[in-house]
């Protein structure tokens, strides 16, 4: 299955995927990202997360991309 995109003159959104993963353990890491996500969470945790997300039923989770063409 592709996966879904929307696209504006400045971004990209595409459903999270599994080529995603290593740039969003990053994020998800993050101590200052995590001060507003409710506190630090170990890599393990970050990458069960996000394959939970990843293989939702119905999945609403977005990875956001600064648009090529803009």
């Amino acid at each position: 299955m592709e996966p879904s995109m929307i696209e504006t003159d400045r971004c990209v959104l595409n459903l999270l995927c599994e080529s995603d993963i290593d740039e969003a353990i990053e994020l998800f890491i993050d101590p200052e990202v995590r001060r507003y996500l409710g506190g630090i969470i170990s890599k393990e945790e970050a990458v069960k997360k996000l394959y939970k997300w990843i293989h939702a039923e119905d999945p609403v989770y977005f990875c956001v991309r600064i648009s090529t063409t803009a």
